[in-house]
């Protein structure tokens, strides 16, 4: 949040205008109990950009708007996605199950509903018309690892 209000969008904003930026009526937000609380929450004028704040009153609306939007203090878990090691084919030559780093081997239409259900993996579903959907790895930054290297 405190990111966010220093976008141009709200940075040159009052607090009252960028109140009615961030939560809008047309949402479904009641625009004058936000301001209401917001003033009687930090005690600022509404009047004041937010570009002027104080850094500690800044600290107080970002508080203010997260405490309306009803934030709360947590950890945020961010994992690496599975990667894909090794994979099996049948006799015809057609790939019919994927080595997981983390999870062990698992059957093409597991990992197809895995993917599109959950994500975690580091692949795509490719669905062309008319025929059957396939797993591709995500293209990265590294070509040589990549489908399109030539």
């Amino acid at each position: 949040m405190a990111r966010l209000l220093r976008t141009k969008r709200y940075w040159n904003s009052s607090i009252f205008d960028a109140i009615t930026a961030y939560a809008p009526a047309k949402d479904g937000n009641d625009v004058a109990n936000y301001r209401k609380l917001l003033k009687r929450w930090t005690q600022l004028d509404l009047k004041r950009k937010l570009k002027s704040l104080t850094g500690k009153e800044y600290l107080q609306v970002v508080d203010a708007v997260e405490r309306m939007e009803g934030w709360t203090a947590g950890i945020e878990k961010v994992t690496e996605p599975d990667k894909i090691k090794a994979v099996r084919w049948d006799r015809r030559g057609t790939i019919i199950a994927y080595l997981l780093a983390k999870r062990g081997w698992i059957l093409k239409q597991q990992l197809i509903k895995l993917i599109e259900s959950e994500g975690g993996v580091d692949a795509v579903v490719v669905r062309p018309m008319g025929r059957k959907p396939f797993i591709r790895m995500r293209p990265d930054l590294t070509p040589l690892n990549n489908l399109n290297n030539g």
